[in-house]
């Protein structure tokens, strides 16, 4: 049993209030949060898409709102699902996240494969990302892939234009920042579109406000990024 240190490798802000929900992405955020809080009868959910769109993100929500509620929670990402027994007792867990399986390696597959049946045995609740379709990835057990379609598989949608602009707006104001009219169609226009990325240059743009009691301005926005 592996109750989830939320401090360690899971971002406290990122939480299912703070995720920018677009029309496209509605129908999967909905499933993920009916999932967690066992309102629903899926057991297994699977996100995928480029790299950037939130997936961590929601994996991050989803820990978060299990732990409100006292569910026991893994998780696991990147390369860190191919250490030797990371995979080992995970269906005593009421949430089991795996996060970035595209980094699984080949010797790893296996293992993921009998993690899957046993969770699946226990009813253990599974979200899961990857970066690309089942088909595109490099995995090679059958099995496995046969058993990661179990469950509903959601492709998650980059933030549109507009969505995107409310967004960064929103990230700013939440830290009580000031800024001039063009800042935010310049930040769109020359930085990441990534709001994850985007999170991380409002931190910064808020450090350095702070210590120069300035309001953000493109030429300021360029010594600080």
């Amino acid at each position: 049993m592996r109750q989830l240190a939320l401090s360690i490798g899971v971002k406290a802000e990122q939480t299912f209030d703070a995720f920018h929900v677009s029309a496209e992405n509605s129908v999967a955020v909905a499933t993920i949060q009916a999932m967690v809080q066992a309102r629903s009868d899926e057991s297994q959910i699977l996100l995928w898409g480029e790299n950037g769109v939130g997936k961590t993100h929601l994996l991050t929500a989803a820990c978060h709102a299990a732990s409100e509620i006292g569910s026991r929670i893994t998780y696991l990402a990147g390369d860190n699902l191919n250490d030797a027994d990371a995979l080992v007792g995970v269906e005593d867990s009421d949430l089991v996240c795996l996060d970035d399986l595209q980094y699984l390696a080949n010797q790893s597959q296996e293992s993921l494969f009998h993690a899957l049946n046993r969770c699946r045995e226990s009813d253990t609740r599974l979200l899961m990302s990857i970066n690309c379709l089942l088909e595109d990835s490099a995995f090679t057990l059958a099995d496995l892939i046969t058993r990661l379609h179990w469950g509903p598989e959601f492709h998650v949608q980059p933030l549109r234009d507009d969505v995107l602009h409310d967004a960064l707006e929103q990230l700013l104001m939440a830290r009580d920042l000031t800024w001039n009219d063009d800042v935010v169609p310049y930040m769109l226009k020359r930085y990441p579109r990534d709001i994850t990325q985007l999170r991380c240059c409002v931190m910064r743009l808020d450090e350095a406000s702070l210590q120069a009691k300035r309001r953000i301005t493109i030429p300021f926005l360029k010594t600080v990024l």
